[in-house]
């Protein structure tokens, strides 16, 4: 499907577990064998680094981390690194350097990259010019430099890929209607207090206010009946308490369904707030990580990629808001 959308770019594919990129990466792999202490404790600092900083760490890296996988009996497991030997599944997988260095010459289909020698290998195979990832994967190459020092490259340009909301029309109509922007509902995320200003402007305040009241009177009155009962005998109080608890929750059962009347009295009003925010900020989260590009196919066409690539759109931190 990829290969159909992006037919008149060029894009090209790389398989990582083909057995034919996998020999040809032989020689790379017993370089990251060779150097894997290096590695780790490269990447291990400059984390180390950035937690003094004030950053999250990206990695949680260790120091005795191999940052190679090996498939055994079918099972991809983590090796890390025990003196001279390399051992994965708490040591009942174990290997010699000089054993692993000839699976990484002889037999370099079973061996692969975890998230801190991917980008090294990826630069020993490819002319990288820039590496393009979201903000997860661009937090982890913050500790890579050092790395790839060690290996004796120089680390490609990051760049933030592209982040884009589509808005439809149905959404520019109701930012008009309620005289909103996009700003309004994903930057200040106005959404959760729109609802609330509705709420509070349509609520029906004197019989809530009856209500309370009336919850008011029923803890007074029951404050003396359970004075009135102690007296005659302690084991009547928790009785008392235990009758005034059951009105109080029969109130509030009366208060929670003159809310939800009101609400369904205004529903449209509540429906439309409902729908921009799951349309343009879903589960608090930008609508590309939530929704699945074919519904946006669907609604605008199987020409929407082609669109989208006629756009000139420049490559920097700036969320970018396309209108259909």
């Amino acid at each position: 499907m990829l290969n159909h959308f992006f037919k008149k770019t060029g894009l090209l594919f790389i398989d990582a577990a083909f057995s034919g990129l996998r020999r040809y990466e032989s020689e790379y792999f017993v370089q990251l064998i060779e150097q894997a202490q290096g590695i780790a404790e490269r990447v291990h600092g400059a984390e180390a680094e950035l937690i003094a900083m004030g950053y999250n760490a990206p990695l949680s890296a260790e120091t005795d981390a191999a940052n190679l996988f090996i498939t055994v009996k079918e099972e991809r497991i983590l090796l890390k690194r025990e003196g001279d030997e390399f051992i994965g599944n708490n040591g009942s997988v174990r290997f010699s350097r000089n054993e692993l260095l000839a699976i990484a010459k002889n037999n370099p289909e079973i061996l692969s990259n975890n998230v801190v020698t991917r980008p090294l290998m990826q630069e020993m195979v490819f002319p990288v010019l820039a590496f393009v990832g979201g903000p997860g994967e661009i937090a982890y190459w913050a500790v890579f430099k050092s790395a790839f020092e060690l290996m004796g490259m120089e680390m490609p340009v990051i760049m933030p890929r592209l982040g884009m909301t589509l808005v439809n029309r149905r959404v520019q109509v109701l930012f008009e209607k309620y005289s909103l922007t996009f700003k309004d509902l994903v930057v200040d995320r106005k959404a959760l207090q729109l609802k609330a200003d509705l709420l509070d402007s349509v609520r029906e305040k004197e019989a809530e206010q009856m209500v309370e009241d009336l919850v008011k009177k029923l803890e007074r009155d029951y404050a003396e009946i359970q004075t009135v009962f102690t007296e005659i005998s302690k084991g009547l109080t928790p009785l008392v308490e235990k009758n005034l608890q059951f009105h109080l929750k029969q109130l509030n059962f009366l208060k929670h369904k003159l809310e939800d009347e009101v609400v369904l009295q205004n529903s449209v009003q509540f429906g439309h707030y409902d729908y921009l925010e799951n349309e343009l900020i879903p589960n608090g989260t930008p609508q590309e990580r939530i929704y699945n590009p074919i519904p946006y196919l669907n609604e605008y066409g199987p020409d929407l990629i082609d669109k989208l690539l006629d756009l000139e759109l420049k490559y920097d931190k700036n969320h970018k808001i396309i209108y259909f």
